[in-house]
């Protein structure tokens, strides 16, 4: 069993200590969020079948993190530090003929926003449609393509009724890529969870993002 507090002071120790050079490049140029002069984690993934953790440190003005991937097997060590991309991966799903209650009629997905045509969005801007977002893991720190499979697994149960959702209404998965412009990454999404994206009746939707300040030597 991994022990979280000795994952968490290793990891700690690497972002005040700055042992490998990449730690020491990246936060040349950005600051860590601190809470009590400690840095913020934002997230631990214990996700990856070989039992690789990673430990997502927040960064003050960006939606990237200082990640310390750490090996748990044969024993406890940083393996290496990087910057990865925050990511949203959600469903949308709009429409400007259906009404908001049929779009929840046809479907036992629980929103996690909703709104009906003609409500309005901020000041005088108003929706055009009604639509409903399922967005089932709102937090940004996690790698996309993982991302990207847990919301399908969610999706899948429901796809009979998502085929008749798409009947009235355009199902779209949207997926957000906030990374740091010194280093974006690809991304594989393989031909399993492709292939269930289209039996959802949905399309995908890429919006790529890049900003940060430059790598000093």
């Amino acid at each position: 069993m991994i022990n979280t507090k000795s994952l968490i002071q290793i990891a700690v120790d690497e972002v005040i200590q700055q042992n490998f050079r990449t730690t020491q490049q990246y936060l040349k140029v950005h600051s860590l969020v601190k809470t009590n002069e400690i840095p913020q984690i934002s997230r631990i993934d214990t996700d990856k079948n070989d039992g690789t953790v990673i430990v997502y440190f927040s960064l003050v003005n960006y939606d990237y993190y200082l990640s310390v991937w750490i090996n748990t097997t044969p024993k406890l060590e940083i393996r290496s530090v990087s910057i990865e991309a925050g990511n949203q991966v959600y469903l949308s799903v709009t429409s400007e003929g259906a009404t908001l209650q049929e779009i929840l009629n046809t479907t036992t997905i629980k929103p996690t926003k909703k709104w009906n045509n003609g409500d309005t969005i901020v000041g005088k801007r108003k929706y055009r449609t009604s639509g409903i977002i399922f967005e089932p893991f709102p937090e940004k720190a996690d790698e996309l393509e993982d991302k990207v499979e847990k919301l399908i697994k969610e999706l899948y149960p429901h796809k009979n009724e998502l085929t008749k959702l798409s009947e009235i209404s355009e199902l779209c998965i949207k997926i957000k890529y906030l990374g740091y412009k010194n280093e974006m990454w690809g991304w594989h999404i393989n031909n399993e969870t492709l292939t269930k994206i289209s039996e959802l009746s949905s399309s995908i939707d890429f919006d790529i993002y890049a900003k940060g300040p430059d790598l000093q030597e």
